[in-house]
């Protein structure tokens, strides 16, 4: 339960047991080998390099600083809250496997967000895992970047506090969902390049009281159920496969 102030220097560690306390002070953790987080706060820059494996098996914080993976990150269990403006950046390259119902949560109402260059993926349970919101306008916002994939191959991704994508590849999708749901609950999500999901083996994309903000970009879907909420904007709306819509409206 005690405190690891880095001061400005880099801890370089290549088998990391952190499960109580806070690392926190103006440095960084840098982890290579494989390394499992059970509890406690961070509090100063982590980043897991190439190569590297970081298990989130219990609820964590971060506040004030990001997390930036590179390797592998498998998240078993728990849940991960960020705070102060914290953010988690998966970078090109970088896989995180959410393999559990765990949620992404906003601890307070500052500008928290999950930046997805890499793969981020849901899978080996059937549950819900979401991205929750703290108020109606903030909370944990995924973000694709253009060289990002959001991979739902199991259970329930809910994007509950908005977002953004920039991937506008075709062959390879910004968005697969492999038998499982991605859900667009509350908030506003905004394209800002043209964005096709491809939903296999019974996938399914659900609007559930979302914005989603077309932004001037076609939105390619084959497997969309519209339920509630908004789409929006001045680009389209492209289908393919079987659709279903029972409520919300185009805006």
């Amino acid at each position: 339960g005690g405190t690891l102030a880095l001061g400005g220097d880099t801890l370089n560690v290549n088998s990391m047991n952190f499960s109580g306390g806070t690392i926190s002070g103006g440095g960084m953790v840098s982890l290579t080998g494989t390394n499992t987080w059970s509890g406690g706060t961070l509090d100063t820059a982590m980043t897991v390099n190439t190569g590297a494996e970081l298990t989130i098996s219990n609820s964590i914080t971060l506040t004030g600083t990001t997390l930036d993976n590179y390797g592998t990150v498998d998240w078993t269990n728990g849940s991960i809250t960020l705070g102060s403006a914290a953010a988690i950046n998966n970078e090109f390259g970088g896989v995180f496997d959410i393999a559990n119902s765990g949620t992404f949560s906003a601890g307070d109402a500052t500008a928290l967000a999950f930046n997805n260059y890499g793969t981020l993926e849901k899978t080996g349970n059937t549950g819900s895992s979401s991205f929750n919101n703290y108020t109606s306008t903030t909370g944990v916002m995924l973000n694709n970047e253009s060289t990002g994939q959001v991979e739902v191959d199991a259970g329930t991704l809910y994007l509950q506090a908005g977002g953004t994508n920039t991937n506008s590849s075709n062959t390879a999708p910004a968005f697969i969902v492999d038998g499982g749901i991605m859900a667009f609950a509350n908030e506003t999500f905004t394209l800002d390049g043209n964005t096709t999901v491809s939903s296999v083996n019974g996938g399914q994309v659900e609007v559930q009281g979302a914005t989603l903000a077309t932004n001037g970009y076609t939105l390619n879907l084959n497997a969309l159920a519209f339920s509630s909420g908004t789409i929006s904007g001045t680009g389209s709306v492209s289908l393919s496969g079987t659709n279903t819509w029972s409520g919300g409206a185009p805006g």
